[in-house]
């Protein structure tokens, strides 16, 4: 009977463990996405500067304008959302493949770099949307100051 009761145990014991192991394996770790901030300009303001990889726009492109070219600001108002500490949306602007603070080679494979216009020391989250229709959302909170370029995670937020 003892035997039984401890061969149970250890069974539930390697169930449990392998389950745990499966859940850790295939949790979401979150998304690492190319960042900077410039040093507060004379009107106290911080460039933000975030990349988006081009692995990100393909899944997900922009729609067409009337002329048949692709709508950056859509896509980005569907994908790249970013609030301040009051809940106010503030818009990203389209760029080119290099910003202040983030060179060509920095940025890799990027389709372009995000810009927007943040009151620096204030707190601000940005919340990313790979692809829109899919419950995917991650979450990076962040103060308004000089970031040198880095790869910061976004955390899951689904």
């Amino acid at each position: 009977m003892a035997r039984a009761f401890v061969w149970i145990v250890m069974a539930a014991v390697i169930l449990g463990g392998g389950y745990k192991l499966v859940e850790l394996a295939t949790a979401d770790p979150g998304m690492m996405l190319g960042t900077a901030m410039s040093e507060p300009d004379n009107n106290n303001k911080v460039l933000l500067q975030v990349v988006v990889p081009m692995l990100l726009w393909t899944a997900d492109p922009a729609p067409l304008t009337p002329e048949g070219e692709p709508d950056y600001q859509a896509w980005l108002d569907s994908h790249y959302i970013l609030r301040d500490s009051a809940g106010t949306l503030i818009p990203f602007r389209k760029g080119h493949y290099k910003s202040k603070n983030i060179s060509e080679g920095e940025a890799g494979t990027a389709e372009f770099i995000a810009l927007a216009d943040l009151d620096a020391g204030q707190d601000y989250e940005m919340e990313l949307i790979p692809l829109t229709g899919r419950k995917q959302k991650y979450l990076r909170k962040f103060k308004a100051e000089a970031l040198a370029y880095s790869k910061p995670t976004y955390a899951t937020n689904y």
